[in-house]
């Protein structure tokens, strides 16, 4: 399963990989692969992706608050 998520940049939307070991973390703490539907292992993706995305943007407004 290829994961991507989307990332605003300076020079537009660049597309990133997910971080795997996040990934890999969650499905273990969700009872492992072979318990997991496509279904659920598909909203654990959206779930890492939205959590790096929240990561990005939380980072991208310290900085600019740090430049200030």
């Amino acid at each position: 399963m290829e994961m991507k998520v989307q990332l605003s940049g300076k020079g537009g939307d660049m597309q990133e990989e997910t971080c795997p070991y996040a990934y890999t973390r969650a499905i273990e703490a969700a009872g492992g692969r072979d318990n997991l539907t496509e279904r659920e292992l598909q909203l654990i993706d959206m779930g890492v992706r939205a959590g790096i995305q929240s990561a990005q943007e939380l980072i991208a407004e310290k900085l600019r608050e740090r430049d200030e």
